[in-house]
């Protein structure tokens, strides 16, 4: 009977090394939190994966008016393991809106996470099941800078399922560059597209663990005002 008990402790403790292993990220959940992406890529250059993680927090089992919190983590590895070097709530767009029964989330797509070419890729796409006539695409890349996500590119689409009408921009705050596309329809192939391009003067860094991605290029001649 002691040999039993031996040989299921062992038992269990290998099955929960085991699962802990096959899943390194688990320990970055906290309970009443699930984990609905994960990207993983060499972030720093320095050949060993990193990682972005986003988490949601489990809603209540009673009603609430407010809506449950996103969080993002991004994960610096080392041959020790991971550090963490962001955590951030309410940063990304929720998975709920209030007022809006129609709202789809808009971390959805395959590539609304994607760490590659040492580059942290946050894509989101704009749309309701019903209701709204517009569609955009908002695509932040950021650049790793001395432990901090420094943003490196904007690109913007948006595009009216009412009129057709298309327009694309582009900010490349590395090149200092702002580029606008318009003109297209996306029911009418014959409209060409025009492009115009913008030579942005000095602008003020800005950083994944501060910034707001509530970002309006329009507004990108105020430094401080264009992501608020």
């Amino acid at each position: 009977m002691k040999y039993s008990v031996v040989f299921l402790l062992l038992t269990f403790a290998m099955s929960t090394s085991l699962a802990s292993s096959a899943d390194p990220f688990s320990k970055w959940t906290p309970k009443g939190w699930k984990r609905v992406a994960l990207a993983t890529g060499d972030l720093n250059a320095d050949g060993i994966d990193d990682a972005a993680i986003v988490l949601d927090k489990l809603p209540p089992q009673l009603k609430s008016s407010r809506l449950p919190p996103r969080r993002m983590l991004v994960l610096l590895g080392s041959a020790d393991g991971f550090k963490k070097i962001l955590s951030r709530d309410n940063l990304l767009p929720s998975a709920q809106q209030d007022n809006e029964p129609c709202w789809i989330d808009p971390l959805l797509e395959a590539d609304a996470l994607v760490i590659s070419a040492s580059t942290l890729t946050l894509a989101f796409r704009y749309s309701t099941s019903c209701g709204s006539y517009d569609v955009s695409n908002e695509r932040f890349n950021f650049q790793f800078e001395g432990e901090r996500l420094k943003l490196a590119t904007y690109d913007l689409y948006v595009a009216s399922r009412n009129s057709g009408e298309i327009e694309e921009i582009k900010v490349d705050l590395l090149q200092g560059t702002l580029r606008k596309t318009y003109g297209e329809n996306l029911f009418d192939d014959s409209q060409k597209a025009r492009v115009r391009w913008e030579q942005l003067g000095q602008q003020q860094p800005l950083y994944l663990d501060d910034m707001s991605l509530n970002c309006d290029p329009e507004k990108l001649g105020d430094e401080s005002a264009w992501c608020e």
